[in-house]
């Protein structure tokens, strides 16, 4: 049999993953400068040379600015400010191990001897989506609420029960493996909730946790647990087990069974949370394009919507008799669909 899928989805919202970058400190960069100013006397101003040279082994990948995070005379040149910390661009796009590149800085003419404090930065695409920078023995677990009240919501943590073990200084912390007491968020993403940032001895399939508030627990009540093959930040939802390992805002309509019965050529009875969804759709692709496998979770592949067929579809009261003869479908909402015969037959096979 030919492989398709069939898709149903209420459209209340399907969320851009937003991009974050930010601007972080070029460590292997150092920055000389000359020790006597330059009299400019057209501008009257005086003018020196700063230095940034790469002295580690790997490029330093542009943007570059030089921050002036404190200085004995007026910076009368920037290119800007941050946090009231004025910088220099430079306009070099890299610099490969060994290499320098200068930017010209003026300063107000004043009888003091030069003293600045510089440092380096580069400008760092977020490839993960969330802003958070992890080293190789750390994870994060995101937790999302709706009403986006975290006080109290922690992390029940602990070793072993076939998984791996939690380094410090998570280990060392009073709230590791304190169930009266648990593990705090290490602050609220804007878009992604609370996140917690663990460190984990590597190379464990798992790590346990329970998200919870005294004795409710967050995501159900089997345990939680992280499987770093998938990535090494988990996205979690209240009210919901799935852990998901790609940056999302909400949780995805996912195919996860028999939640959707065709009965007849224009009626289906479809069991989900409607009532905010302004648009009800019918997708389906003849190639199966519309189902993606992540961790084991068949997701819906958002860039294939484009390209499937799409089926309006509207709520409407199905026959009694699809129930009475249906008995487990009670509770099921009934959806209408305007195709033909010809059509459905069509789209499921």
């Amino acid at each position: 049999m030919k492989k398709s899928s069939l898709f149903c989805l209420p459209f209340i919202a399907l969320a851009s993953t937003p991009s974050f970058a930010d601007w972080q400190q070029a460590e292997t960069a150092n920055t000389q400068y000359p020790s006597r100013l330059v009299f400019d006397r057209v501008n009257r101003q005086y003018v020196t040379t700063i230095t940034i040279q790469n002295t580690g082994d790997s490029v330093i990948s542009g943007p570059i600015r030089v921050m002036f995070d404190s200085t004995s005379h007026a910076l009368l040149n920037a290119s800007g400010e941050e946090d009231g910390i004025p910088y220099l661009t430079a306009e070099v796009e890299s610099l490969a191990s060994g290499e320098s590149t200068t930017v010209t800085a003026r300063f107000e003419v004043k009888r003091a001897r030069l003293a600045l404090t510089l440092s380096v930065q580069t400008f760092v695409e977020d490839q993960s989506g969330t802003g958070l920078t992890l080293d190789d023995n750390q994870i994060a677990v995101f937790y999302n609420r709706e009403d986006g009240e975290y006080d109290g919501w922690g992390l029940h943590l602990w070793n072993g029960q076939a998984c791996g073990n939690y380094a410090a200084p998570t280990t060392q912390s009073s709230h590791f493996s304190n169930w009266p007491d648990p593990y705090p968020a290490d602050g609220v993403h804007p878009e992604y909730g609370a996140y917690y940032i663990l460190s984990v001895e590597p190379g464990a399939q798992c790590y346990n946790f329970i998200v919870h508030k005294g004795n409710d627990k967050a995501l159900g009540d089997a345990d939680s647990r992280f499987e770093p093959e998938f990535g090494n930040q988990t996205f979690t939802f209240n009210g919901f087990p799935e852990l998901w390992y790609t940056p999302i805002t909400s949780r995805p309509q996912f195919l996860d069974g028999a939640r959707a019965h065709w009965m007849d050529d224009n009626t289906m009875l479809w069991l989900t949370d409607h009532g905010e969804a302004s648009d009800i759709a019918l997708y389906h692709s003849h190639n199966a394009s519309l189902d993606i496998d992540s961790a084991g979770v068949s997701l819906l592949n958002v860039g294939a919507l484009g390209t499937a067929t799409r089926i309006p579809m509207t709520i409407a009261n199905a026959e009694q008799v699809h129930y009475d003869s249906n008995p487990h479908l009670n509770g099921f909402s009934g959806f209408e669909l305007d195709i033909s015969e010809a059509q459905a037959k069509q789209l499921l096979t």
